[in-house]
């Protein structure tokens, strides 16, 4: 008895194929996760600013905004242990620089004035340790797949 090893390459090549297939896209193969909650100090939500995660690996952070009622949302972050750094700028010293810049463009015509910032009034600052890696103390797991992760400042 012989062997067809033409017909059974037909056969194998399909399955081989779609069991890859199958193991690559189950479970988040890339290890990649997205996180979202609030950021708060002493319970009081921030309202503006940005959350960073830095995976250990430490080479690419994910850096993402801070809306005016506290909510952020990041998608791929790194799964596995990251650490959070948060950043909240007063946002008239952020006006300010913007004023500057487009007073140096003042000769252009024809753009449109930036988006009006958060309110001022709504800003408050925090703990400058909390935009140092070394120093913020904010350590989290991540799996991969949704995370919900409300980050208290303190």
């Amino acid at each position: 008895m012989s062997v067809d090893w033409l017909k059974i390459r037909h056969v194998a090549t399909p399955i081989v194929f779609f069991s890859s297939a199958l193991l690559i896209g189950c479970g988040g193969s890339d290890g990649l996760a997205e996180v979202s909650g609030v950021v708060s100090l002493n319970g009081k939500s921030l309202s503006t600013g940005s959350v960073v995660f830095i995976g250990s690996d430490k080479v690419a952070p994910v850096v993402v905004p801070i809306e005016a009622d506290g909510h952020y949302s990041a998608r791929k972050v790194p799964s596995g242990t990251v650490t959070v750094t948060v950043h909240s700028p007063n946002p008239k010293d952020e006006a300010d620089s913007v004023r500057a810049k487009n007073a140096d463009r003042a000769g252009v015509t024809g753009k449109a004035p930036p988006p009006p910032g958060p309110d001022p009034k709504l800003w408050f600052p925090i703990p400058t340790k909390y935009n140092d890696p070394s120093k913020s103390g904010l350590s989290y797991p991540i799996k991969p797949g949704s995370n919900s992760l409300n980050i208290e400042l303190k």
